[in-house]
């Protein structure tokens, strides 16, 4: 019955993605590798997975399952709109990079990995098409990876890897300020791998990381308000965290703070160009 029961389930999913149009090919694979975990479960141990794996399944089918409740059920939408709280104490790194760890083990058929590995892709590949009856089996996928020469990059030849290239990482990150301070989190091309396995999140005190009003800077620099107006302008820092940030100081009004390093930048500017003036380049 439970068999049955998922048959229909994720064949349900799939007529939502191909033929509803209801949720993209990566919410449907999303959804679908939880279907084939849960599959799994009746059958055999469930593999030993990586938390990385299971934060990232879980919020993005429930945001899936948010976004259609919006759309087409708001009488249900109602009930499900809270938030859910998650409390992590160790640092994680994101789905992608555990998925990739698995592919050294997609030759190795006798490994948990590769049956964890097995369970999520034939979740993806299962989603790409819309009549596919069942999952492929473990045998014929692992007579698919032998098939491929022993020098080939596997994770090419698997649907997961598509996945993980589309689909966006989620991390949940825990966030400690005193009173008064800001956090902030920004997300940057990475340079190096390493560099994108992990969130640096900045703290800052309005008053000490920002400490100049537009017109310090114009009695510091010994020019009027409105040079240093058009200077920081004609350079784009408004609204750079580098240079500047907006402070609310009312219901409706906001303080314009600036940074040392926006001091330091117009000093350098006006040092190296000694001609520039607003008053030329109106």
């Amino acid at each position: 019955m439970g068999t049955a029961f998922q048959g229909n389930f994720n064949k349900a999913v799939n007529q939502l993605h191909h033929v509803a149009h209801l949720i993209s090919l990566e919410e449907n694979q999303t959804i679908q590798q939880i279907i084939s975990l849960r599959n799994e479960s009746l059958h055999n141990i469930y593999p030993d997975l990586d938390d990385e794996i299971i934060t990232h399944l879980i919020y993005w089918s429930l945001k899936s399952f948010h976004k259609i409740l919006k759309e087409e059920f708001r009488s249900y939408f109602i009930k499900f709109d809270k938030n859910y709280l998650s409390v992590a104490f160790k640092d994680h790194t994101f789905y992608s990079h555990k998925i990739g760890r698995l592919f050294a083990y997609s030759r190795k058929s006798k490994s948990e990995k590769n049956r964890a590995l097995y369970i999520l892709d034939r979740a993806c590949k299962f989603a790409e098409t819309e009549n596919e009856n069942t999952f492929i089996s473990h045998k014929d996928w692992l007579n698919d990876i032998k098939s491929k020469q022993k020098k080939a990059r596997i994770g090419r030849h698997l649907s997961i890897n598509d996945y993980t290239n589309k689909q966006e990482n989620v991390i949940i990150v825990p966030v400690e300020t005193s009173k008064g301070y800001k956090s902030e989190i920004t997300t940057n091309k990475a340079k190096k791998t390493s560099e994108s396995l992990t969130v640096l999140v900045k703290k800052s005190n309005p008053e000490v990381d920002y400490p100049f009003l537009q017109s310090d800077l114009s009695r510091i620099m010994n020019v009027t308000s409105y040079f240093i107006q058009k200077l920081i302008k004609h350079l784009k820092l408004l609204n750079n965290p580098e240079y500047h940030t907006s402070i609310k100081s009312g219901k409706t009004s906001k303080v314009q703070k600036y940074s040392n390093k926006t001091l330091n930048y117009l000093k350098e500017y006006i040092k190296e160009n000694p001609q520039w003036t607003p008053y030329k380049n109106k």
